[in-house]
């Protein structure tokens, strides 16, 4: 007789399990030949754990396998089942097999002496796979519950609170909760698959604030706020410089220059102008300053935009006229 074929009272074989399935489904033995494209008496094989009928090794596991799916059972409990009677079957085998031969008498020590062994049944086995699964169950829900009530993480790794920078962009980096929506200043940055972020803004001159803000997919919030002082670097002042122009009227005009770096004379022609650049304390001497003008414009734009040059007369008497510019 082959092994699956004691059947226990309370105990559902591999084959009956298959069969009940089947007929729950309404789906007869020869329809189901018909679809699996099989031999109807395989399938009787099958449902009365006639496994002897079956070749040994892929192709059984492999016709297993198609009924276990034709009825929508799971594929793999149906092979651990399959294996289980069979290895209640072995161990049935073991212990039988010291006994063949020798007889036994009512009463005997033998049967006195004989110990309860816990048998693990296919019964045991499908109620074990079901707690698992009931575990799993409440394992995913645990996790999704702390997952709602937990507020998304944010990590700003740079720049520090309230650090000062002398450049008008500053790089942001930082981690958050994968899986999130990220924004800086209202304007939405991308995370990567780690949860990591990286960008770069610009600064306003002073104290600038940055806020971040992230939205998990449970709708959770977590905001935060750092402030970046940008103090641009302090160009050192340009050496002070202006420049100095002589205008002559209608006659020509004798002119006399000196300072630090300047000394010259000339003569000027006239209706002529001549322009003279200063760093440092210049004394201009004219000879018959007949109508000689002058104008001073810093070099620097901003004091020459606040100070515009204005045509001054520098001397209109006969005879030597003298005045000291400073930059």
């Amino acid at each position: 007789m082959n092994p699956l074929q004691e059947k226990n009272q309370n105990i559902m074989t591999l084959g009956e399990l298959l069969k009940n399935e089947r007929e729950k489904l309404g789906i007869s033995i020869e329809r189901a030949a018909n679809i699996l494209m099989v031999r109807q008496r395989h399938l009787v094989s099958l449902e009365n754990d006639l496994y002897d009928n079956f070749p040994a090794g892929v192709y059984f596991r492999g016709f297993l396998r198609s009924y276990a799916r034709l009825l929508g059972l799971d594929e793999q409990k149906v092979f651990e089942y399959y294996e289980c009677q069979l290895e209640i079957f072995n161990q049935n085998q073991e212990k039988d097999e010291p006994n063949k031969g020798k007889s036994t008498t009512k009463g005997s020590d033998t049967d006195a002496g004989k110990k309860i062994k816990l048998v693990i049944t296919p019964e045991w086995i499908l109620r074990g796979i079901g707690l698992v699964v009931v575990l799993i169950i409440i394992g995913y829900f645990v996790l999704t519950l702390r997952g709602v009530a937990r507020l998304p993480e944010l990590t700003i790794a740079e720049p520090v609170n309230n650090k000062v920078v002398k450049q008008d962009k500053v790089t942001i980096r930082g981690t958050t909760t994968r899986e999130s929506e990220l924004f800086i200043n209202g304007e939405e940055i991308s995370i990567d698959e780690n949860g990591y972020f990286e960008t770069q803004i610009s600064l306003m001159q002073g104290l600038n604030e940055i806020n971040f803000k992230v939205n998990n997919k449970f709708d959770k919030e977590t905001e935060k706020t750092i402030f970046v002082n940008y103090q641009p670097e302090q160009k050192q002042d340009q050496e002070k410089a202006k420049r100095i122009t002589l205008q002559t009227d209608t006659q020509p005009v004798w002119v006399s220059v000196k300072s630090d770096s300047l000394d010259f004379n000339e003569t000027l022609p006239a209706n002529t102008e001549k322009v003279i650049e200063i760093k440092s304390p210049t004394t201009v001497i004219v000879d018959k300053g007949n109508a000689i003008y002058f104008t001073e414009e810093s070099t620097d734009p901003k004091q020459a935009y606040l100070n515009p040059p204005n045509l001054e007369l520098f001397s209109d008497e006969q005879g030597e006229s003298q005045r000291t510019f400073k930059p």
